[in-house]
């Protein structure tokens, strides 16, 4: 029985911490799932806004190339592009906006940022973001390629809120799977009480046994001690007697 509670003991240490690190992955798919449930909400608003964007944008392409820089239109590209990084590079330091001007049916602003440096914003419903290229003409061709594919980026958010959602069902299903050996365990533990009872009543029952035998042993002592004192007070008669007779 005591090889066996040894074993058992063992498992069930083993199934503990199993158990410990069932709970402690649940509780982490639980927050992944609170993020991720939270999170589409907000996908879906940038996905609405975008779409409200997409609707209100003008076409560029081409000769319908117009840009409105400080109260006057501007046709060519070389120069808008030219104006974009002026006023840019004005901005750098300054860690503010100003809007300049409308493009494509966007309001259009230069920007500093304390960690990106000067950028080109232009806003609708949603706010959109250019880096500064080094070159006039680049500079318009980030600004016409950020507008004219906004679509990209609806296509983009439609498949983050697919994906999102996927794994939100999947979390789902992990965190209501119940620790797999659980009842194993309750099974041992109860198994490891029971042995624990036993040999505890064992251990009685021998500690009672050497009580007993430890009491029969000195009742013996005391009796074999009665029985010489007797042998000697009759033994110290019988001299005492002869004595007299002399």
């Amino acid at each position: 029985m005591v090889i066996e509670k040894a074993g058992v003991d063992a498992e069930v240490a083993r199934l503990n911490r199993l158990q410990s690190q069932h709970a402690e992955s649940q509780y982490k798919m639980r927050y992944q799932l609170r993020h991720l449930t939270d999170e589409i909400p907000r996908l879906e608003k940038r996905l609405e806004d975008l779409r409200l964007d997409i609707v209100a944008r003008h076409d560029t392409s081409g000769d319908k190339f117009v840009i409105h820089l400080d109260g006057q239109d501007i046709r060519d590209r070389g120069i808008a592009g030219e104006l974009l990084l002026r006023r840019a590079e004005k901005m750098r330091g300054a860690n503010a906006q100003r809007e300049i001007g409308e493009f494509a049916g966007f309001k259009l602003f230069v920007a500093d940022n304390y960690l990106r440096g000067p950028e080109i914003v232009f806003k609708g419903t949603s706010v959109h973001t250019v880096n500064l290229a080094n070159t006039a003409l680049g500079m318009i061709r980030s600004l016409e390629y950020s507008v004219q594919n906004l679509d990209e980026g609806a296509a983009t958010l439609v498949e983050n809120i697919k994906s999102t959602q996927k794994r939100i069902t999947g979390l789902r299903e992990q965190t209501e799977q119940p620790f797999e050996y659980a009842e194993k365990l309750v099974g041992l533990v109860q198994r490891q009480q029971e042995i624990t009872d036993a040999l505890d009543l064992t251990k009685n029952q021998a500690s009672n046994q050497l009580d007993s035998k430890s009491a029969e042993t000195t009742e013996e002592a005391n009796a074999q001690s009665e029985t010489t004192a007797r042998r000697n007070g009759q033994t110290h008669q019988v001299r005492s007697g002869a004595g007299i007779s002399v």
